[in-house]
């Protein structure tokens, strides 16, 4: 079971990205979505933007992974676009994938 301050502490944080959000963003021409590229392209007022912080979330992860050219050039790596494939990107390409684990130790 989780200790409740983790709990106190996750809807604090949430409520401060709200309440950063309100002051943060512009009335009009808020970037709403983005492509695979990062480019805006779906622009709302605030209130929307409020609205899919409210009701998604915040995001909470971004990753992006690099492959030497070798391996990447004329593969769907090099793509503008989110890529995955079951077993992995790097298997169906022909190579080996090998399964990683982030391990963070205090």
């Amino acid at each position: 079971m989780r200790p409740w301050w983790i709990l106190l502490v996750s809807g604090l944080v949430y409520t401060c990205a709200v309440v950063w959000a309100t002051g943060a963003l512009p009335a009009e021409n808020v970037p709403l979505h983005f492509d695979a590229t990062g480019t805006a392209d779906r622009f709302g007022s605030r209130t929307e933007a409020l609205l899919v912080l409210l009701f998604i979330g915040v995001p909470y992860q971004l990753a992006d992974n690099y492959f030497p050219e070798d391996i990447a050039r004329d593969t769907p790596l090099m793509e503008p676009r989110s890529v995955s494939a079951p077993g992995g990107i790097l298997a169906a390409i022909g190579h080996r994938q090998v399964p990683f684990v982030e391990c963070r130790h205090p």
